[in-house]
């Protein structure tokens, strides 16, 4: 059986981006109403982001959230264990750089894919949204967000 989530989420991929390939290629077309094609496309962008409320429940969110803070920490560590390696020529060199990179790239893309589709599950504001996608670009910055967060959930202030 599928989960809730996981199935409204297929369906508002393929309609969203069948609507957003759709007026890409339209502005490509007929550049003399690029204007109000952009326009368009700003509307149905916000009517995207507008859909993404309530896709999880708040526990839901928070538990996907968290795993993804820590799998995209997990990820940082094996990514700097690879540059170790490298550095100092240690067995294996050559093949961990490139797997763990790899591993902390899909690890870095699912925690900003998470954030992205459960940050309005959990009422965060879009400062919060924006903060928590800078953060996950310095290492652990994902873990010191989360656990700031999470401080601020448990003493009522969210």
């Amino acid at each position: 059986m599928i989960p809730r989530y996981y199935a409204i989420l297929l369906v508002y991929r393929n309609y969203f981006c069948n609507l957003f390939y759709s007026y890409v290629i339209s502005l490509t077309v007929r550049f003399e109403s690029s204007i109000l094609e952009i326009v368009m496309l700003i509307k149905i962008i916000h009517r995207a982001y507008d859909a993404i409320d309530d896709i999880f429940t708040d526990g839901e969110a928070w538990f996907l959230f968290r795993a993804s803070a820590f799998l995209e920490t997990f990820g940082w560590t094996l990514l700097i264990i690879g540059i170790v390696f490298s550095h100092y020529h240690w067995a294996g060199y050559d093949y961990i750089l490139p797997i763990s990179g790899s591993i902390h790239g899909v690890f870095y893309l699912i925690y900003v894919f998470i954030v992205f589709f459960s940050h309005r599950s959990m009422k965060w504001s879009v400062w919060r949204f924006i903060i928590a996608e800078l953060l996950s670009t310095v290492p652990y910055g994902a873990l010191v967000f989360e656990r700031w967060v999470t401080k601020r959930r448990r003493s009522g202030k969210i």
